[in-house]
């Protein structure tokens, strides 16, 4: 019985207000790991891959471009919107 008891008192129950409050903080989360991995990646000397006006770079740790190809601009995407794609 003691077990069961202690297993439980382990389980945390989260109210809706509280995973709500919890969900908001992921963007910064999200932003300050995006940040130290990128950030990580160069002190290590590796070279990263960018998006910038419409052509997507390999940036190197001395801070110099190769382009890799032409993409696609970005598409801006209104909230709340459903999308049906098709396949090929």
């Amino acid at each position: 019985m003691k077990n069961a008891r202690k297993e439980m008192d382990k389980k945390k129950i989260y109210t809706e207000k509280t995973l709500d409050q919890l969900e908001k903080k992921i963007p910064e989360l999200a932003k300050v790991a995006t940040r130290e991995a990128r950030a990580n990646a160069v002190q290590r000397g590796c070279s990263l891959m960018q998006a910038i006006g419409g052509k997507l770079y390999e940036i190197f740790p001395d801070g110099t471009r190769k382009i890799i190809k032409k993409i696609e601009p970005n598409r801006r995407v209104a909230l709340n919107r459903t999308f049906h794609l098709k396949l090929k």
